[in-house]
């Protein structure tokens, strides 16, 4: 099953790595393709100091579960893509 995934997915799974979506997204790459833009790399950077704070992760393990997280999603650049070409990748 291909699903696509939205910032708010993977900013609960960072924030809690052992939630439910953590597990999905970690542990459910056997089962799923997960698909999201890829500007939401940047959009989870851009908040690392606040996710930081929130969690009270050092440096190492932030970029340990980020990094656990994000290979297993698909990354599509929007911007080369046309609208029907994204909806294939997700048929």
């Amino acid at each position: 099953m291909k699903i696509v995934v939205d910032s708010n997915i993977v900013f609960s799974a960072i924030l809690n790595s052992k939630s439910q979506i953590g597990h999905i997204l970690i542990n459910g790459s056997k089962y799923f393709d997960f698909f999201s833009p890829g500007l939401l790399k940047n959009e989870i950077i851009k908040h690392k100091s606040k996710i930081l704070e929130l969690t009270g992760y050092s440096q190492r393990e932030f970029t340990d579960i980020y990094q656990s997280i994000l290979n297993r999603i698909v990354f599509v650049d929007e911007i080369l893509l046309s609208d029907s070409e994204i909806e294939k990748q997700l048929i």
